[in-house]
């Protein structure tokens, strides 16, 4: 296991048109395996509302986990529909994951992921999405 920092950043468009981004940066833990690695960090989606992430990278696909005041369970695999369910305070929300592309480029000091995929509730797009993960290796300073 070793410490990283980590820079997320997110482009959302709805199916009007509008544009969302989202960026932050927070410490993370970056674990090997024997399969590929684990990429774990906390993000808070609200006041007192934290979730940690988890993201599974095994060569071109990735999982992605999120755990606290919201859960999901989320593969990322081109080509693949994925089925998944949002759980908030709020309720339960249902959408299919369309992948249209993965980039994974992992290694033990730094790394890179990119994400584009689309969400849909049932036949109806809600947004199409682009995520992309940086981390490197916090430097012993």
């Amino acid at each position: 296991m070793q410490s990283v920092v980590v820079n997320v950043e997110s482009i959302q468009i709805d199916e009007a048109g509008k544009r969302e981004e989202i960026s932050f940066t927070t410490n993370g833990k970056l674990y090997q395996k024997k399969f590929g690695y684990y990429l774990r960090y906390d993000e808070e989606m609200g006041i007192d509302q934290e979730t940690t992430t988890t993201l599974k990278i095994k060569d071109e696909v990735l999982t992605l986990i999120r755990e606290g005041a919201v859960r999901m369970k989320q593969e990322f695999e081109v080509g693949k529909v994925d089925s998944f369910s949002y759980q908030t305070p709020y309720g339960r929300l249902d959408f299919n994951l369309i992948v249209e592309e993965v980039y994974i480029k992992t290694e033990a000091k730094k790394g890179r992921i990119k994400l584009d995929y689309n969400l849909k509730d049932k036949d109806k797009l809600v947004s199409q999405n682009q995520l992309t993960i940086t981390y490197k290796e916090v430097s012993n300073v």
